[in-house]
């Protein structure tokens, strides 16, 4: 007799999975990425979309602040009233830049894992690091929502390269590494010293890459 049972997953008990898959990241990131599989940057790569076009829809909607690429019309005394074309157009924008940044990172990771003798595949470190991206993102943005409260956030006038690598140090970063280092951990087979030479040598390109923007922008003004 065939079994004719209800295989559609009850919304809470999805909405308690996804909450546990939220809980594991934080508690025991090894655990998290061994659930992942060739088809996971897919995924990730999905998230880091969403995420891009719900923090760029709330800036563009429900805060009271011009985006960047309407910068240049409030500059000119203009008002530029937020339409849905214009957040669909930033969205795309932002997402096509965030996946460029992922795409360029995970490559330097890529190479790096493989000189240090891993044969880790390209899409397993595509999930780890979108994943790890994603949580800055959301990190950050947070952040920012918080300082545009309007209180007397105190000023500190820090020297342009001091605050570029403290940037690299802030505690959504910092959490980013950890989670690249599990990530790596699980899919490379490398060594814990190796995996750390990768994440600071990572560090270092990234501040050396600030630096750079630095320097170019103080000669050009």
């Amino acid at each position: 007799m065939k079994n004719n049972v209800n295989k559609d997953v009850p919304p809470q008990e999805t909405k308690r999975a996804v909450l546990e898959k939220i809980k594991l990241l934080f508690i025991n990131p090894a655990e998290f990425f061994r659930s992942y599989d060739d088809k996971s940057w897919v995924r990730t790569l999905t998230l880091v979309g969403i995420i891009t076009m719900v923090l760029t829809f709330i800036e563009h909607f429900f805060i009271n602040q011009p985006l960047e690429i309407e910068q240049e019309y409030a500059n000119a005394g203009i008002v530029a009233t937020p339409t849905l074309s214009g957040a669909i157009i930033v969205t795309l924008v932002l997402i096509l830049t965030a996946f460029t940044i992922i795409f360029i990172n995970t490559i330097q990771y890529y190479i790096l894992i493989r000189i240090l003798g891993s044969n880790i595949k390209f899409a397993m470190i595509t999930a780890v690091y979108s994943t790890a991206f994603a949580v800055t993102m959301v990190g950050d943005s947070i952040v920012s929502f918080i300082k545009m409260i309007p209180v007397n956030w105190p000023e500190f006038n820090l020297d342009p390269y001091l605050s570029a690598v403290l940037d690299q140090l802030n505690l959504f970063n910092l959490f980013s590494l950890v989670l690249m280092f599990f990530g790596i951990k699980v899919f490379s087979k490398l060594s814990n010293k190796r995996i750390i030479l990768v994440v600071v040598l990572m560090v270092i390109s990234k501040v050396l890459y600030n630096f750079g923007l630095i320097s170019l922008s103080q000669a050009i003004g």
